[in-house]
């Protein structure tokens, strides 16, 4: 028997105003899987909320923050229904933190 630990988030990702930013993600999965996509802070915006990947490949998910001020949030990755070799069972998958930071202008 093996053990595994669970995904560790990743980032943080800086997301600039105005200019949305590109996270990779990558199909851990040997079969193609859906995966849900959602930000935790309405300030972050995703321009989809599911994606369809093969096994192995990757994808931009492109990020874009709306606000006015510095401030952080999560992009939560999930797939449906996986099965693998020991069991068949919802799976969170991996954690973005993404954070916004005023620049030195002031511009948000």
């Amino acid at each position: 028997m093996g053990y595994a630990q669970p995904p560790q988030p990743q980032g943080p990702v800086d997301v600039p105003k105005g200019k949305p930013t590109n996270v990779e993600f990558q199909n851990p999965f040997a079969e193609p899987v859906e995966f849900s996509l959602q930000v935790d802070n309405p300030s972050f915006q995703l321009t989809q909320r599911a994606v369809k990947l093969d096994s192995k490949k990757t994808v931009p998910i492109p990020v874009s923050f709306t606000g006015d001020k510095a401030q952080g949030g999560r992009l939560l990755v999930s797939a449906g229904r996986v099965s693998t070799p020991w069991a068949t069972r919802q799976t969170q998958v991996l954690l973005y933190i993404l954070e916004h930071r005023c620049s030195p202008t002031g511009d948000g």
